[in-house]
């Protein structure tokens, strides 16, 4: 996964479970087969650089939602530190609750032909669609933070003019009382911790506001919390002090204007969705994606062939026809990478005319570089105001191995279980600063535990079979990243067709 979530996402990506057991066969000249093979992937966890679960809907929720979420309030939470003397201030929203979970489902039509004896052709063609359910709730009842009232959705007119006309009789002030001291008329005893003051307690107020800023803060302490009234009490004394040194033409009266309600989870959506706060991003909800996955091209060749053993070597290019995901949508989950992948590797299997089978699978996945539109922050981070840029991205290199012991039921019929080693390398980002920021975390290694049936039925005329199966698999345990806990429930159906030559040979 990419984002999820990744972000994002996270946020993510789904590990690459088989589908099926690894059959080792390639079809005879002239045979076409084709399939079908939905999945249902899905996830509300993922399995952290140490291995332990974290829940997804912990990695955008808090108990006191502020700077450790919105990035943005940091600069506002120290601008109310320093005017209240109080360094563990904590501007809050409240309690703040994203239930996130996830699912991808994969709908792939498979098809491949046999060009000779031991050579087949293969080409997948998958149309993907994911979701992520989310649900956002904020109790606001042990928050302090409303609106800013320097921003139009506080919905306050004439906030930002009563800002600006507090900020300019402060500058006023300032000046005066500078020229004051600098003439030696201020009248009283200690004018210069007074200056300090009034220009310390003016950036601090400008800060608090986003003025000048390029990204406001969308926050600030309501009049009614303690940290409000403690900023108009501090604006008050601070016009007292300015008038006992002498300072004259000021608006004692001017305050700085604070909301008057907490924020609500309409607000917080609203936060991501408002030009100039800085997410620029859509609203944390149900999201569906549906797109064209990677598409595939393969060719298998059959070392061994006999009614015992068999062994495939396989090679074959995951092609760029995949939809992205968007980097404005903080939630979302990309139906494929879009950028070109090599693949090899093996299949095994043995029937030594028992009950009892083995398969074995191996295969190695060079990921290539490409470049795509990425926001430049650390995946863990699924809520960040990182501006989108381009980026030059080299995914990490996969191994994937399994082996898969079978029981024979019937003719027909087979049950089997079996695990999948899967590791992925780091990947590289670069081409803007702080770029090598997203790749952090990416290197991770997983086992899942697969169990599943297998229908493979010889008959009709042509003697060609039908084959059916159903899968469960699920991921184990998983380090080195963030990888999802996910489980897969896989269908298959494949059916064969002779296109040309009047063998009756059995694939």
């Amino acid at each position: 996964m990419k984002r999820l979530f990744v972000a994002a996402a996270l946020l993510l990506a789904a590990l690459p479970l088989r589908a099926q057991i690894p059959d080792a066969r390639v079809l005879p000249a002239g045979v076409l087969r084709w399939a079908f093979t939905p999945s249902w992937k899905s996830w509300d966890r993922v399995l952290d650089t140490a291995g332990t679960e974290v829940l997804l809907t912990s990695l955008a929720s808090s108990d006191s939602a502020g700077a450790n979420l919105f990035p943005t309030l940091a600069a506002a939470e120290a601008a109310v530190r320093s005017i209240t003397n109080n360094n563990t201030y904590r501007l809050t929203l409240g309690a703040m609750k994203t239930a996130l979970d996830a699912d991808v489902r994969p709908f792939p039509l498979e098809f491949a032909v046999g060009l000779g004896e031991r050579l087949t052709v293969s080409g997948t063609l998958p149309v993907v669609v994911t979701r992520m359910n989310a649900t956002l709730t904020l109790d606001s009842t042990k928050g302090n933070a409303g609106w800013n009232q320097n921003l139009p959705p506080s919905g306050n007119g004439a906030g930002a003019a009563q800002i600006t006309s507090l900020l300019a009789q402060l500058s006023a002030a300032a000046t005066q009382l500078s020229q004051r001291i600098a003439a030696a008329t201020a009248t009283c005893a200690a004018p210069q911790p007074v200056l300090t003051r009034t220009q310390g307690i003016s950036a601090n107020l400008a800060a608090l506001a986003g003025t000048g800023a390029g990204i406001p803060p969308a926050a600030a302490p309501t009049a009614a919390s303690a940290a409000g009234i403690a900023i108009a009490s501090a604006v008050s004394q601070l016009w007292t002090d300015l008038v006992a040194c002498g300072v004259t033409g000021i608006s004692s009266t001017l305050t700085m204007p604070l909301p008057a309600a907490r924020l609500r989870a309409s607000d917080v959506q609203s936060v991501f969705t408002e030009a100039g706060l800085g997410y620029n991003a859509s609203a944390f909800r149900y999201t569906k994606v549906t797109g064209l996955g990677d598409a595939e091209l393969g060719l298998r060749f059959g070392v061994v062939q006999d009614p015992h053993a068999r062994v495939v070597l396989f090679g074959g290019t995951r092609l760029p026809t995949g939809k992205r995901d968007s980097p404005l949508n903080l939630i979302d989950i990309a139906p494929a990478d879009g950028q070109l992948d090599v693949n090899g590797g093996f299949e095994a299997a043995f029937e030594p005319g028992t009950a009892i089978a083995l398969s074995l699978a191996a295969s190695y996945n060079r990921q290539f570089p490409d470049e795509l539109d990425r926001r430049v922050s650390p995946q863990e981070r699924i809520i960040n105001a990182a501006p989108v840029v381009r980026v030059k991205r080299d995914l990490g290199d996969e191994i994937s191995l399994s082996a898969f012991p079978g029981i024979r039921l019937s003719e027909a019929f087979r049950v089997y279980a079996g695990a999948t080693y899967y590791r992925k390398g780091a990947d590289r980002y670069s081409g803007t600063p702080n770029a090598d920021s997203i790749g952090v975390r990416t290197e991770v290694q997983a086992t899942s535990f697969t169990g599943g049936i297998q229908y493979r039925s010889v008959g009709g005329a042509k003697k060609l079979p039908v084959e059916a199966g159903l899968t469960y698999s699920a991921v184990y345990t998983g380090s080195g990243g963030f990888v999802p806990k996910a489980t897969t429930l896989t269908m298959y159906l494949r059916f064969y067709y002779r296109l040309w030559g009047g063998s009756a040979t059995t694939p």
